[in-house]
Order: structure tokens, then C-alpha cells, then sequence
């Protein structure tokens, strides 16, 4: 009986940490896109700053790329 119920705490242990693992790849993915997505909006920003300070004519600086903003595999 020990030796069933300790293969069995095992394999629940390697089932959480696969888990666990698969879960951290999956945050560290979303953190990076996340991270790419505030650089472009703040540069996007700090052009826009520049523009209105150095006093230039319409039209400001377009925006960044964000088609990737709402794809489902980022």
C-alpha cells in the first residue's frame, strides 16, 4: 500500500510542476509581448511630445503598428 501511494504523490507532484512550468512559459510570453507593446507606446508618445516642442506643422507622427495587438496566438 505505501509503495502505490507514494508512486501516486509522485506522479501528482510531476503533473503540478509540469503544470507549473507550462503556466510560467505561458506568463513570461505574455510579459514579453506586453513589455514590446508599452516600449511602441511610449516612443510613439515621446515622438508626439517632440513634434508639438519643436514647434512643427500638422500632421503629427503616425502611430505605431498595433495590428498584433488583438491576435489570439500573442
Amino acid at each position: 500500500m505505501t509503495e502505490a501511494l507514494a508512486l501516486g504523490l509522485l506522479a501528482v507532484l510531476g503533473g503540478l510542476g509540469a503544470a507549473g512550468v507550462t503556466l510560467l512559459v505561458h506568463l513570461m510570453r505574455r510579459v514579453s509581448s506586453l513589455e514590446d507593446l508599452n516600449r511602441k507606446l511610449w516612443a510613439w508618445n515621446r515622438d508626439l511630445v517632440d513634434h508639438i516642442y519643436k514647434g512643427k506643422p500638422p500632421p503629427p507622427p503616425g502611430p505605431p503598428d498595433l495590428s498584433d495587438l488583438f491576435a489570439e496566438g500573442a
